[in-house]
């Protein structure tokens, strides 16, 4: 093939006596001659073959854009389970936070008698009114306190550290 920029180029192509026939009659339906028959049907099927390039390329990204997809919605559903535990896990938090608000009793120290909380057993372990210690109430040593309620705030408190502890060996 010779490329002239300035005019019309000549092409010369041993093709099958076959598919000159098929040329032949191609160019006579359409009323053109066999060069404008030739010439057009070459540039329709570069087209094409550049089309076919772009569509292949385009499958491609497809395919790559539905893998990143499918990567993200096993990410978002992971990450809509580690929302879900957490909503959980701040459930029990707060039912335990609830609990710890609770009076348990009367302060055990001598002269006091004021209510005295969960929260006052487990984290301060002093009565709020007098300062005086509450250990004796972790060991069961007193009078006038609801057992059942203190048994219940130590055994969530203890399924809340082990749950903690769990989730921290696990990495979530």
């Amino acid at each position: 093939m010779t490329v002239d920029t300035e005019g019309p180029s000549t092409l010369y192509a041993r093709i099958p006596a076959s598919l000159k026939v098929q040329l032949d009659a191609y160019a006579s339906s359409r009323g053109e001659t066999l060069t404008a028959a030739v010439t057009g049907l070459l540039a329709r099927g570069l087209e094409l073959a550049t089309d076919l390039i772009a569509i292949e390329d385009m499958r491609a990204r497809v395919a790559t854009l539905e893998r990143q997809l499918s990567q993200a919605q096993v990410d978002v559903a992971q990450a809509e389970a580690t929302a879900s535990a957490l909503r959980s896990r701040e459930d029990q938090f707060l039912t335990l936070a609830r609990r710890a608000e609770r009076a348990l009793g009367p302060c055990p120290n001598a002269g006091c008698g004021k209510p005295v909380r969960g929260i006052d057993v487990l984290l301060t372990q002093q009565c709020p009114s007098c300062g005086g210690g509450l250990s004796s109430v972790l060991v069961g040593q007193t009078k006038g306190f609801n057992q059942t309620e203190l048994l219940i705030l130590l055994g969530a408190l203890g399924i809340l550290v082990g749950a903690a502890y769990v989730a921290s060996k696990s990495g979530k």
